[in-house]
């Protein structure tokens, strides 16, 4: 008989959670591990489940994330994903362990029902199965379950903020046809009455429409939190929990303006290109730091941020707003660095720009905590000679003197600064950056593929 293993992303949910994770208390004995994946919940969501789970883990906002976490740390031959507001019986375990016994690879999800039996929720939950059936598309309220071995193999949920189910069903559907199951799994309907219930409907399918006709994840993120997330990470009785509440994240960045930016993809691409493609990694990065909650974020912009400016991407309202001085770009770090430790008195900080999409909350994480752990100064080298990320728990101004900027020295003379000073380092593995043409063929290689062409 295949193991189990049941991962629940959380955030917030204190509301349902006790009772939902008592419903599944019966199947802790039966073969199955429960592990629940907080992304920085900020109410009683670790604390109601740490006694009723197998495994409790603390890791980035952001369902992708959690989930694939969660996977990483299974031991299930079944990875079996439930939402936090959702149940799912010992039938519906027993019925795939029995319809999976003799298959290796395969995937699938329940019956979905949901647990108000009113005209409206039957009829929507009845045209949920129906689509699904015909589209082999798998929504999260469905209950996907995977063997641990595909899983691996495709890669685990696409780091996108949303539309992640949508994402990896269709990844799924191209190797094997997908299991359906005639064992309900049991969703709440409160959000959906909350919110209202033509709303909500018509809300989704927008979404989805919009996500089926090719516009970004990381576009459409922005419509779904403001409504969801962001008021209630706003609430001045709910304060962020900062995973390392005495760091600070820099984020240096132009306005996206037309010659301002990417200047030397001229070549290869219009100015418009350019452009789009200089925004597209903005909103990568703003997306990415949002959903991590590791640290406060500054931006620091090289224009007045007081003055609105239709350019620039939609920010969350925890970012802190900077203004970069005049001159190169070491008399900009280093103010900035000097801002934040001596005046803002955090502990230490790490910077980076928008220009790298291979940035993960992994390495972000690990920067962090070497910062915490002694090291003066961190480095994540860039494959052309710089630097995609540099991190320090003290102001050392002379980092940054007579250094070649723009050049591929920088990294190696920043090393020679640190030890005339007299301060320990530790480089991260190399990452790559977009300044070159060459650099644009890698954004293809990126799971999901970084879309930028409009």
């Amino acid at each position: 008989m295949k193991s189990v293993s049941i991962i629940i992303p959380v955030l917030n949910e204190e509301e349902t959670l006790l009772s939902n994770l008592n419903s599944l208390q019966i199947l802790r004995s039966n073969q199955c591990e429960i592990i629940v994946v907080d992304g920085g919940s900020t109410d009683r969501s670790v604390e109601i489940a740490r006694p009723l789970v197998d495994r409790l883990l603390v890791t980035g906002r952001g369902r992708s994330l959690q989930m694939n976490f969660g996977a990483e740390k299974s031991r299930g031959e079944i990875l079996v994903f439930l939402h936090a507001d959702s149940r799912i019986s010992m039938d519906a375990i027993s019925q795939l362990l029995e319809d999976t016994r003799s298959l290796n690879d395969f995937w699938g999800w329940f019956r979905l029902t949901f647990d108000n039996s009113s005209s409206a929720f039957l009829l929507i939950s009845a045209f949920m199965r129906l689509r699904s059936r015909i589209t082999k598309v798998c929504t999260g309220d469905q209950t996907l379950f995977i063997s641990s071995r595909l899983f691996k193999r495709i890669g685990g949920f696409p780091g996108i903020p949303i539309m992640e189910d949508v994402a990896i069903s269709k990844i799924l559907r191209a190797c094997i046809p997908p299991i359906i199951l005639k064992n309900n799994t049991l969703s709440s309907t409160r959000r959906w009455e909350q919110q209202g219930v033509c709303k909500t409907v018509i809300f989704m399918w927008h979404l989805r429409l919009l996500y089926w006709f090719g516009v970004s994840p990381h576009k459409l993120v922005r419509k779904y939190y403001p409504k969801h997330l962001l008021t209630d990470i706003n609430k001045k009785s709910h304060p962020i929990k900062y995973k390392y509440h005495d760091a600070s994240i820099l984020l240096f960045a132009r306005v996206p303006i037309i010659d301002r930016v990417k200047t030397r993809l001229v070549k290869v691409l219009t100015k418009l290109e350019i452009l789009s493609l200089y925004k597209s990694m903005f909103e990568h990065v703003i997306c990415l730091l949002y959903k991590s909650n590791l640290a406060e974020i500054q931006l620091w912009l090289d224009a007045d941020p007081s003055k609105k400016n239709k350019a620039m991407p939609d920010l969350p309202s925890t970012f802190k707003l900077r203004k970069q001085i005049s001159g190169d770009l070491g008399a900009k770090m280093s103010f900035a660095v000097r801002q934040t430790l001596e005046f803002n008195k955090f502990e230490f900080l790490i910077i980076i720009g928008v220009d790298c999409p291979a940035l993960s909350y992994d390495y972000l994480d690990r920067a962090l905590q070497c910062l915490k752990n002694g090291v003066e100064l961190v480095l994540g080298p860039a494959e052309d000679g710089g630097y995609v990320l540099i991190g320090m728990n003290d102001n050392y101004p002379e980092i940054f003197e007579d250094i070649s900027w723009g050049t591929s020295d920088v990294l190696e003379e920043t090393i020679v600064n640190a030890k005339r000073i007299g301060i320990n380092h530790h480089c991260l593995e190399p990452l790559w950056d977009v300044d070159r043409p060459d650099d644009l063929e890698r954004l293809s290689e990126l799971e999901p593929v970084f879309k930028w062409i409009k």
